[in-house]
């Protein structure tokens, strides 16, 4: 890739994290108080997920240091962010994720419910994708009928 080619897209890049920042601390600022990094930090976890998952099960697994290497750009992304409690590295973060499905997530009423609806209107191929892609990432063990 060109230099120049590069660059712009770097600046466009930027350009784009530096408007989630502006709403966000907008956000903060008619609210009057911060995001917590908790949610803020989930979000760009699904987003690094979102990009490695699909991959993964339509392609092939990625290396360790492929994976690094695609958790370093959410990481920057994050950093621009200015988000703060951010994991340094991709084994951090796969700590910080299973803490998280095992803390933070229950299994209810209303997740049974979910995954009738999905069930219902995805069909049978999209459903049987939905549902191996949580078994490799999000789903807890004997959660969302995995």
């Amino acid at each position: 890739m060109p230099a120049r080619s590069f660059f712009l897209k770097r600046q466009w890049q930027r350009k784009a994290i530096d408007k989630i920042t502006s709403i966000h601390t907008g956000v903060e600022e008619s609210r009057g108080a911060r995001i917590l990094i908790g949610p803020t930090g989930m979000c760009c976890s699904c987003s690094f997920t979102i990009r490695l998952l699909p991959y993964e099960l339509l392609e092939r697994k990625l290396t360790d240091v492929e994976k690094q290497d695609l958790f370093d750009t959410f990481y920057r992304m994050g950093t621009r962010m200015g988000l703060k409690g951010l994991p340094a590295d991709f084994k951090e973060w796969v700590k910080m994720r299973e803490d998280h499905l095992q803390q933070d997530l229950e299994k209810s009423y209303y997740t049974t419910d979910l995954y009738k609806q999905y069930r219902k209107h995805l069909g049978f191929v999209r459903y049987q994708l939905l549902i191996e892609s949580h078994k490799s990432w999000w789903c807890l063990k004997g959660c969302y009928n995995c």
